[in-house]
């Protein structure tokens, strides 16, 4: 009997080391992948770097914020990214002072990253993050939370998660990776010109009036938590941004679904009175939004912003933003 055990954890081990080799040609997503990639094997750093999830990917025109600013942007966000993967990203990053930004860190926040899943699709969009992550107690408390051990292989591995095209994402995957990098997106999505249906539209043309007392509505409401293991992770970001010298500025970006969403305004006050009270830089976009002349043109969904509205929200970059990480940097 001791020999078998011995052969099951000779055969184990074996196969562990087999598929991992084998996974390292499989991604769940090249163009997060070979991004993710190419930043942590990088030498130097880029002027600004962002972190979230898809809202951070389309929040502003970074094409002409480098060109006129002179500046290189990356964003390290993914599709529904929870803040327990950001949290996750960033003692990654901390680790090696040579990568950190320049100019300024850039982290989007919204309660809906704070909450738990309740959708298959949302605990899938996690594993293109988690497959970069090293293993570490942010790896396996991330796993332990969002999945149920009979779900582990999948999540550990995407050779077994994709195990059906598996030969096929092999000798595809470095061209994908390659073509990724030859995009030279790094992690944003540009020039989306997709516009609201006419479905959608009909149910929010109220948004001006419902936007204009948006900040009265967050004013009034009573601060409700975001969840203490969250709050927790969320302060272990800006201490650690503290400890290291690390310019940092929180944002949470202008959203349809945010203006409307009385069910997360105790929420919205408690992440504002928390940064507040920390002395942190952050701009909650949807206080603005009228100002800013945000539509339902502006909009490819209710949650995120088109390139018309990337030109808006530009303008707070250049004229607020800017001078905050130039000032840092100083």
């Amino acid at each position: 009997m001791k020999k078998l055990y011995i052969k099951l954890v000779v055969f184990g081990f074996l196969f562990m080391v087999l598929l991992k080799g084998i996974d390292t040609g499989v991604v769940h997503s090249s163009s997060f992948s070979a991004n993710y990639r190419n930043f942590f094997e990088a030498k130097d750093s880029y002027d600004y770097i962002y972190l979230g999830n898809s809202l951070s990917q389309r929040m502003f025109d970074i094409k002409e914020i480098d060109s006129v600013l002179g500046v290189q942007s990356i964003n390290l966000g993914s599709s529904a990214q929870h803040f327990y993967i950001t949290h996750a990203i960033f003692e990654e990053l901390v680790q090696n002072e040579a990568l950190y930004p320049d100019k300024l860190l850039m982290i989007s926040v919204s309660p809906w990253q704070f909450k738990p899943f309740t959708k298959e699709r949302l605990k899938y969009l996690q594993m293109q993050a988690i497959d970069e992550l090293s293993f570490s107690a942010n790896y396996v408390e991330i796993l332990t939370h969002f999945y149920d051990i009979n779900e582990y292989p999948k999540v550990i591995s995407p050779s077994i998660r994709f195990h059906n095209d598996l030969f096929e994402n092999i000798n595809t995957t470095p061209k994908k990776l390659k073509a990724s990098l030859k995009s030279d997106r790094k992690g944003f999505d540009h020039d989306i010109t997709k516009r609201l249906s006419k479905k959608l539209r009909k149910s929010k043309q109220d948004l001006k009036e419902v936007a204009s007392v948006y900040n009265a509505s967050v004013n009034n409401a009573i601060p409700e938590s975001i969840g203490a293991r969250e709050t927790q992770l969320l302060l272990e970001i800006i201490n650690g941004c503290k400890e290291k010298d690390i310019p940092v500025l929180f944002y949470t970006a202008p959203a349809i679904n945010m203006i409307y969403g009385k069910q997360d305004f105790g929420k919205v006050k408690f992440l504002e009175e928390l940064f507040e009270s920390e002395n942190i830089n952050y701009i909650n976009f949807n206080r603005i939004f009228n100002d800013l002349n945000l539509t339902l043109d502006d909009f490819s969904d209710y949650s995120h912003l088109n390139k018309w509205g990337n030109k808006k929200t530009n303008t707070v970059f250049f004229d607020s933003i800017f001078p905050i990480s130039k000032h840092k940097q100083d």
